[in-house]
């Protein structure tokens, strides 16, 4: 996520930085930038969310699904992880970054024309 919100804030930071009209050239590259950042914002929520309800539906299933699960070849997804990463280890960072990106959005919104 942290990649595709750099790729935006490249594109809006661009046209702070050119106050005259955009050529055709520039503009179909920042268009360009700006797909490529957003699919991968879309492919990796996707991902996240699909994660996220899998191992909530596999612990939901209770200690059946979990079984079958590891008798299939699959590790223990609610065991310790070789990279011991904790919630707020994760959240604290998501959260200053949502933070810093809203602000730079309302900065964008307020100084890039409307057109």
């Amino acid at each position: 996520m942290a990649v595709a919100a750099f790729g935006l804030v490249y594109v809006g930071f661009r046209r702070l930085q050119r106050e005259q009209a955009l050529t055709e050239r520039e503009a179909s590259r920042l268009l360009n930038v700006e797909e490529v950042a957003s699919l991968i914002s879309l492919i990796t929520g996707v991902l996240a969310v699909a994660a996220v309800n899998g191992f909530f539906l596999l612990g939901h299933g209770g200690q059946e699904a979990i079984a079958a699960f590891l008798a299939a070849g699959g590790q223990n997804p609610f065991g310790g992880a070789v990279i011991p990463v904790t919630v707020p280890m994760v959240a604290i960072p998501a959260g200053l970054l949502a933070a810093v990106l809203f602000v730079v959005s309302r900065v964008f919104h307020r100084r890039l024309p409307s057109q």
